[in-house]
Order: structure tokens, then C-alpha cells, then sequence
């Protein structure tokens, strides 16, 4: 996407227009945390393109805020996957998947660049960057000859995504928007444009974003975003992990080993109280967009009984993880890790880790045959 201009050549300072990126009125902070869709959503609205996309209720900028993220959950497949994999992909073809939906879907040119080490790994055959000064020089080709953004990736501390919008002191300065320290999404009065470096992200995935191409119609992408989803709730394992029902029924086992949860070791119950938070939160962020999304496909698509019987299944997933919130006393209860040394506090967990695994195969029956309906239309 880009050439090899020396970066003596380039100007010292760069900074994009864009969008500004301060928070919506009504969008509450801190609401999403999944690295690929958030990301790239702030790479959207910096550039100003919602994509056409119309909310349902609201019709205010939050709303359609909320429907990009929606959108960019479902054509990604994050939305339907059990965890957070990024970097835990073991195949070229799974990384680049993962982007390519939503990225085709906005109609964006992009080029990604992965570190030299990872990216033979995995078998990706595209440009590789490995070193700071690598990095530095793609940075800067991309913001002062295409005058375009990067979305960062796996570039740092989690939260470890951002956007870099400009550069200062010949590259030794990034400027951009990123999240860590908070878990503020960017440009809220949390979030301001702030500098970085290229030390900072040596393992980052970089998507070099292009001129913006001719949008495919959004049933289109719906429908991809659709099968995409069906693959990835049927899938097994991912990067070495267990995925779809194998994961719930790993969660649920462990949930009832004994051994794992001793009463006289708090410490020990605040690690595995954590571990479970996380894993629930996840999941819970994840199928709640998912039934965001097939609501959205509803809308652009068609109405299908099957459509909306899958997102009855998930929106059941997502309630299952409140009632196993509550069985601690919720996430905020001071002493909540201590009631998991509780056998029958956990066996009633796993009994709805086991009661949301069941949903979620139903789910992915019903999508089978939303799409097989829709695909004949």
C-alpha cells in the first residue's frame, strides 16, 4: 500500500483531520472491550463513516454509535466467539478472516502488517515489520504520503489498541487515541489525543487503512457476517484453546473441581473469583452484541422466524451469566469470592454454564436455518 520514502524525506510533524472522537451524549463509558471491533470502530469514527447504518430506536449519534459497534462485533465474528483470541490464532487464514469482514464490509483498502516473528508462525505472507525502526517507517509513509490512519493492534498493555492519527520530532512521537489506564472508549474527556512510540507496540498487529472503496450492500454483508457466525459457534478450538460447546463444558467442570476452590485459601478464591468474572463479562459482552447484530440483520435482511429464534437463544445466554452474577451477589459484592468455596454455589453455576452451552447450540441450529431460508431469497 505504501512505498519506501526516506523518513528524511517526509515531514517532520503530521496530524490528520478527522472527526473529532468525543463521546456521545448517552453512550456510557467503559461499555465495550473487545480489542478487534473497538479498534476499528475507532478508525470509522475518526474517519466519519457510520457506514449508513440505521438504529434501531434512538435516533441520536449514540444510537448509531452503539450500531457500529454492533456491526463491526458481527462481520469480525468476535461476537460469537467464546474468548478473546486475538494473537491466539495459529493460521494465516483465521487472522486474516477475522479483519476482512468488517473491513470489507466498510468498504476500507487496507494493508496489514504483522511482527516477522508471528507472522511466520502462522504462515501469513504479507509484509512483516521487525524492528522500531520498521515501524517507525510505516507509520510515517502512511500518515504523510497516504494521509491516512492506522489502527494498532495488540500494542501494549491490555486495553492494547489504538489509533495513530499523526506523528512528531521526525516519528519519534506518535500521536493518536488509545484507552489504556482507563476503560474509557476514545475521546470521552477521559480519553484526549495523546503521544506513543513505536518501543511501545512491538508485537502490534498494524492495519494500515486506504481510501475508502465502494460499500457492498449491507444485506450482503449481513449475510456473510451471518455464516461467519455459524461457523464460529460450531467451532471447537482456536489457537490451541477450546472454543464453542467445548469451552462451556471446560468452564463448567472446572467449576465443579473441588480441589480448585479451597475455603481456607481466600487468596486462591479471589484468583478463580476473577477468572470466572472475566470469563462471564466476556461472554456475556459478546452474545449481547450478537443479539444486537442479528437484530440488525432482521432489519436489512428480512424478519425470518428462525433469525429471530436464534436471537432469542443468545439474548437466553446472555441472561443465564446475570443469574450466575447473582448467585455471588453480584460483581460488586465484597466477599463474592468466598462463596465460591461453596460446592453448591458452583454446582448451580455450571448447571447454567451447561443451561447457556444448550442455547447457544440452539442458536446455531436456528442460524443454520435462517440462512438457508435467506439464501434462497
Amino acid at each position: 500500500m505504501t512505498g519506501l520514502a526516506s523518513p528524511g524525506d517526509l515531514p517532520a510533524r503530521v496530524l490528520l483531520e478527522g472527526t473529532s472522537l468525543t463521546l456521545p451524549p448517552g453512550l456510557r463509558p467503559g461499555a465495550e472491550s473487545i480489542g478487534i471491533p473497538c479498534a476499528l470502530r475507532m478508525g470509522l469514527d475518526f474517519l466519519g463513516d457510520d457506514l449508513g447504518l440505521q438504529p434501531t430506536g434512538a435516533e441520536d449519534q449514540a444510537a448509531r454509535t452503539d450500531a457500529l459497534y454492533a456491526f463491526l462485533m458481527g462481520t469480525s465474528g468476535e461476537a460469537f466467539r467464546f474468548w478473546e483470541t486475538l494473537y491466539h490464532y495459529d493460521r494465516a487464514a483465521d487472522v486474516e478472516r477475522v479483519l476482512r469482514g468488517p473491513l470489507e464490509a466498510a468498504g476500507c483498502a487496507y494493508e496489514l502488517v504483522l511482527p516477522e516473528e508471528y507472522a511466520q508462525r502462522i504462515g501469513f505472507q504479507g509484509r512483516c515489520h521487525t524492528d522500531d525502526a520498521s515501524r517507525r517507517q510505516l507509520l510515517m509513509e502512511q500518515l504523510a504520503v497516504q494521509a491516512q490512519p492506522t489502527v494498532c493492534l495488540e500494542a501494549g498493555a491490555w486495553p492494547d489498541w489504538r489509533l495513530i492519527v499523526g506523528y512528531d520530532r521526525q516519528g519519534e512521537v506518535l500521536l493518536g487515541y488509545g484507552v489504556e489506564g482507563t476503560n474509557y472508549p476514545p475521546g470521552s474527556a477521559q480519553n484526549p489525543l495523546r503521544e506513543f512510540t513505536v518501543a511501545d507496540m512491538p508485537r502490534a498487529w498494524l492495519v494500515l487503512i486506504g481510501a475508502k472503496q465502494a460499500q457492498p450492500p449491507l444485506s450482503e454483508s449481513y449475510l456473510k457476517g451471518l455464516a461467519y457466525a455459524l461457523d464460529l459457534l460450531r467451532l471447537e478450538s482456536a489457537g490451541g484453546r477450546a472454543e464453542g460447546q467445548e469451552a462451556y463444558a471446560e468452564w463448567a467442570r472446572g467449576l465443579e473441581d473441588d480441589a480448585a476452590f479451597p475455603a481456607d485459601d481466600p487468596e486462591t478464591l479471589q484468583s478463580r473469583y476473577h477468572d470466572f468474572l472475566v470469563t462471564s463479562a466476556e461472554l456475556a459482552e459478546r452474545r449481547w452484541y450478537g443479539v444486537k447484530f442479528l437484530e440488525q440483520a432482521a432489519q436489512y435482511c428480512a424478519a425470518d422466524e428462525e433469525l429471530l429464534a436464534a436471537r432469542a437463544s443468545l439474548e437466553a445466554v446472555h441472561s443465564l451469566v446475570r443469574e450466575m452474577w447473582d448467585l455471588t451477589g453480584g460483581p460488586q459484592a465484597a466477599e463474592a469470592h468466598l462463596l465460591l468455596a461453596k460446592r453448591a454455589v458452583r454446582e448451580q453455576i455450571a448447571a447454567r454454564v451447561r443451561q447457556a452451552a444448550a442455547h447457544e447450540a440452539d442458536a446455531a441450529d436456528h442460524l443454520e436455518g435462517a440462512l438457508a431460508s435467506l439464501q434462497e431469497r
